[in-house]
């Protein structure tokens, strides 16, 4: 049986692939066990395209599009993506941390 899902990782992304794989590489070298925390990529429709953030992303998280240009609008569209049973959620962004509880 997997843990629970504690943390929803959420990275508002736009058109900046050196970024994003240095996220993801520093969230893969986290202390807190992989099945505990999920991580969500809300790309704002970037001009490199999909295939390019998804191959930069290669599986270490979940990739779903943000029509709507803007951090929170992406935000938004990952949440509704995130799995159920966490409650807290931490939005990432160029090396700035912030942490909302609840949805």
């Amino acid at each position: 049986m997997s843990a629970m899902i504690e943390v929803s990782v959420i990275i508002p992304h736009y058109d900046d692939l050196a970024g994003l794989d240095r996220c993801l590489a520093a969230l893969m070298r986290q202390t807190m066990a992989r099945d505990r925390y999920e991580i969500i990529v809300a790309d704002n429709m970037s001009p490199c395209g999909e295939t390019a953030v998804r191959d930069i992303v290669a599986g270490r998280a979940l990739v779903v599009t943000a029509a709507e240009r803007d951090a929170g609008p992406a935000r938004n569209v990952a949440v509704a993506h995130s799995r159920p049973g966490g409650s807290r959620r931490e939005w990432r962004r160029c090396g700035i941390t912030t942490s909302s509880v609840g949805r």
